[in-house]
C-alpha cells in the first residue's frame, strides 16, 4: 500500500501593536538601541522588535532573563536543557526521543518540533519569529548556543508577539562582535561517542563589527539507532555610531537527528534498544536577517527589521502496523503488511519585516515610553507525505552470509534452499542472526526503494548508501543482505 499526499500552503500575518507605559530610566549602552546585545542585560524587550525596552522593575510579570556567563557556566547542549535546569515553571519532555528536539513546556504551553504539537510559546531571534510558518514548530537545533546572548522567558498572553503567544515569548538575542571581541575554541568529548568542536571570533574596528561561530557535534546517543550529527554556523556583522546601529546576520544549520521511540514494557529489561527504527529528522536552515535603528531626536527611536528564511526537513519513520492480520473492510482481506514506512518531506520558505517608533516623552511629571509598531510574516510551503506498506515475503534462515544471485535468486550461504524473488511486490526476505539479535533483511519492489530490517524500515535514496544496522548494503538495483563482518 502507499500512498501519497502534497500539499502547498501560503500564510501571511500582519501584527498591528501599539503600547504604552510608565518607566524609570534603563542603563545605556553606547547606543542605546544596542541594549539588548550587552552580556548583562537591565532592560526588557516588551515588543518583538529589539528597542529601547523597559526597566526590569517597571513590567508587571515575572519575566526571567539569563546572561552569557550562564551559559558559559554551564554549557548546555542547546536552549532547552538550560531553561530546564534554570527557569522557573519549565519542564522539557522527549516525544521525538533525541536531546536537540526536545519539547518546552512553560506554564503548560509548548514550543516543540514535533509537528501537531499544539504550540503556545512565540519564540523570537533579534526580532525575528522562528515559529515555523507550517504547524508553528520550533526546532531547537538550528542556532548554536554559542550564538546567544541573553534569552528572555515572557510569560502571558501578550497579542504584541503575534499568534500562538498564549503562553508567553521567548525572546533571543545574538552576540556581536562589539560587545563580545576576541577569539575561543572548545573542544570535548564525553560518553555515547559524543564529541564536539566550537569556535566563535569577533572584533570590531571603529565603527564596524563582525562576529561568527560554529558547532560540529556528534553522537552515537544512549540507545540504540540514537546518533545525532549536527552542524550550525552564525555570523553577524555591524555597523554603529551614536544615533544608528545596522546589523546583518546569516544562520545556518544541516542536522540529522534520530530519535529512540518509547517502549512497551516487555522491552523494558533492555532499555536501550529500539522498538522501530530508524526515525530520522534531517533539518537544513539558511536564513538571512537585518536589522537596524535610527534615533530621529534624542526621545523618538525609528527601528525595522527583515528577514529571508528557507527551512527544509525530510522525515522517515518506521512503524510497526497494529492491524496486522485485521481484515480490511474495503477488500474484505487480511492485512498482510506487518510494518509502515511513512516519509514526509518539508519545503518552506519564509520572509517578512517590521517596522516601530518608540517615543519617550513625560506625562504627569512621569517619564513614559509610547511604542507603535507593524509586522508581517509570509509563508510558503509545500508538504509531501508518503506511506508504503511492507509485505511478508517467503523467509530462509542463515548463519552466515547471503548473497545476491544472478537470475532473480537469493542463494543462503551455508543453506539448502534459495529463496525465491519472482514476486513482483516482495524481491526477497532473509533472516540474519549476529549475536542474539535477528536482523531481517527485506527488499520489496524495485519501484518503492526501500528496504526493511525488522521493524525498523530504512529509506534507501542513494544506491551505494549502507544500512546503520550491521547485516544490510544495498550495492545497486537488486540488494545484497550480509551478516556483520
Amino acid at each position: 500500500m502507499r500512498s501519497i499526499r502534497r500539499t502547498r500552503l501560503r500564510a501571511a500575518s500582519l501584527t498591528l501593536a501599539f503600547t504604552g507605559c510608565v518607566l524609570t530610566a534603563p542603563a545605556r549602552a553606547d547606543n542605546p538601541a544596542e541594549v539588548f546585545e550587552l552580556p548583562r542585560v537591565e532592560v526588557i524587550g516588551t515588543t518583538p522588535l529589539p528597542g529601547l525596552g523597559t526597566a526590569f522593575s517597571d513590567v508587571p510579570a515575572n519575566v526571567q532573563v539569563f546572561g552569557n556567563r550562564d551559559f558559559a557556566r554551564q554549557r548546555p547542549l542547546d536552549l532547552t536543557g538550560f531553561l530546564d535546569r534554570n527557569a522557573n515553571s519549565v519542564g522539557v519532555g522527549s516525544g521525538q526521543g533525541n536531546p536537540y528536539q526536545r519539547d518546552l513546556n512553560f506554564r503548560g504551553f509548548a514550543a516543540s518540533p514535533l509537528l501537531g504539537t499544539p504550540q503556545g510559546i512565540s519564540v523570537f531571534q533579534d526580532g525575528v519569529r522562528i515559529n515555523e510558518a507550517f504547524g508553528d514548530v520550533v526546532n531547537w537545533d538550528l542556532l548554536p548556543r554559542s550564538a546567544i546572548s541573553t534569552i528572555q522567558l515572557i510569560p502571558g498572553s501578550n497579542p504584541v508577539f503575534g499568534l500562538n503567544t498564549l503562553g508567553g515569548a521567548l525572546s533571543v538575542y545574538t552576540k556581536s562582535g562589539a560587545q563580545y571581541p576576541g577569539a575561543a575554541v572548545e573542544l570535548s568529548t564525553g560518553s555515547f561517542g559524543r564529541r564536539s568542536a566550537q569556535f566563535e571570533y569577533g572584533g570590531a574596528s571603529d565603527r564596524v563589527d563582525y562576529f561568527a561561530t560554529g558547532n560540529v557535534a556528534d553522537d552515537s546517543g544512549w540507545a540504540e539507532h540514537n546518533p545525532s550529527h549536527v552542524r550550525q554556523f552564525f555570523g553577524k556583522t555591524g555597523f554603529q555610531d551614536d544615533r544608528s546601529d545596522l546589523d546583518v546576520s546569516l544562520t545556518l544549520a544541516d542536522n540529522t537527528l534520530q530519535g529512540a521511540q518509547t517502549l512497551p514494557v516487555s522491552f523494558l529489561d533492555t532499555p536501550r534498544q529500539a522498538y522501530t527504527f530508524p526515525d530520522t529528522n534531517r533539518n537544513r536552515l539558511a536564513m538571512l536577517a537585518a536589522k537596524g535603528s535610527r534615533f530621529l531626536d534624542d526621545s523618538i527611536l525609528l527601528g525595522s527589521n527583515a528577514y529571508y528564511r528557507h527551512y527544509r526537513n525530510a522525515n522517515a519513520s518506521s512503524n510497526v502496523n497494529n492491524a496486522y492480520g485485521a481484515i480490511d473492510r474495503d477488500t474484505g482481506l487480511p492485512e498482510l503488511n506487518q510494518a509502515t514506512n511513512d516519509r514526509s518531506q518539508t519545503d518552506q520558505k519564509s520572509w517578512g519585516g517590521g517596522l516601530q517608533l518608540t517615543k519617550r516623552a513625560d506625562i504627569a511629571r512621569r517619564s513614559n515610553q509610547f511604542v507603535i509598531g507593524v509586522g508581517i510574516d509570509i509563508g510558503d510551503t509545500r508538504f509531501t507525505q508518503q506511506s508504503l506498506g511492507v509485505e511478508q515475503c517467503r523467509q530462509g534462515t542463515v548463519g552466515k552470509r547471503a548473497r545476491q544471485l544472478s537470475g532473480g535468486m537469493l542463494k543462503v550461504r551455508g543453506g539448502d534452499n534459495p529463496i525465491d524473488q519472482s514476486d513482483p511486490q516482495c524481491l526477497g526476505r532473509v533472516d540474519l542472526f549476529a549475536g542474539d539479535r535477528q536482523l531481517q533483511c527485506l527488499r520489496v519492489a524495485d519501484d518503492a526503494r526501500q528496504e526493511v530490517i525488522g521493524a525498523g524500515i530504512r529509506n534507501q535514496p542513494d544506491p551505494d548508501e549502507r544500512l546503520e544496522e550491521p547485516g544490510c548494503i544495498r550495492r545497486e538495483a537488486h540488494v545484497a543482505c550480509e551478516e556483520h563482518r
